[in-house]
């Protein structure tokens, strides 16, 4: 196995970990009623920054990787 297909492969798991865990946490963060103060407006901007981020690498980096 090449080492090019090894990473492709780790970062397809890594990434799609990541976009489920991150679009859940956002999901469900707006039924938090301590989110509507600024530490959790913070949290959700963050979670939603990474929640892109971690998309991007998903649909954009890992078929690069890949092919």
């Amino acid at each position: 196995m090449s080492s090019d297909l090894l990473v492709g492969i780790i970062l397809l798991h890594i990434s799609f970990f990541g976009v489920v865990c991150n679009w859940t946490v956002l999901l469900f963060l707006s039924k938090v009623p301590s989110i509507h103060k600024s530490f959790g407006i913070l949290t959700r901007n963050q979670a939603f920054g990474d929640a892109v981020q971690v998309t991007t690498v998903l649909f954009l980096v890992v078929p690069m990787v890949l092919l």
